[in-house]
């Protein structure tokens, strides 16, 4: 996870997803974009008020998920769309939980939204400085 003010120059988000999210409050973040890296690192300063997820794996096919960490991790975060709701969970050194939820805690239901759905579970552990994010069924 990346905060405003690092440089992203020396990220090492070339062939992770990226996913920029705003917070709402401590914990609660909205999905403002989603990005492929393509060889090049995150070009975006990060701006207050956001935070940029970078999600790695040594593959993004289903078919590798035997072999490689973390594949259903990528895959959940580029399923991920602008506007999605996402909490996380966090200590200083890593995400520890990150889910995709239908509303924020805490907040009104609305047409008949109940909140307890989730939409997907994604738990995640620091390895190496990269973020690590898993998808449970």
């Amino acid at each position: 996870m990346f905060l405003p003010g690092f440089d992203m120059a020396n990220s090492n988000t070339k062939w992770s997803i990226n996913v920029l999210l705003k917070e709402v409050k401590e914990g609660q973040y909205t999905v403002e974009s989603v990005t492929a890296g393509a060889g090049d690192n995150y070009a975006e300063a990060i701006p207050e008020g956001y935070v940029l997820l970078a999600v790695h794996s040594s593959s993004s096919k289903v078919e590798d998920i035997p072999t490689y960490q973390n594949v259903n991790g990528k895959l959940a975060a580029a399923d991920l769309e602008a506007g999605d709701k996402v909490v996380l969970e966090f200590t200083a050194d890593a995400v520890t939980t990150a889910q995709r939820v239908n509303r924020f805690p805490n907040t009104a239901p609305q047409n008949g939204d109940t909140g307890i759905t989730v939409l997907a579970v994604l738990s995640a552990l620091a390895l190496g400085g990269a973020v690590i994010v898993k998808k449970s069924k």
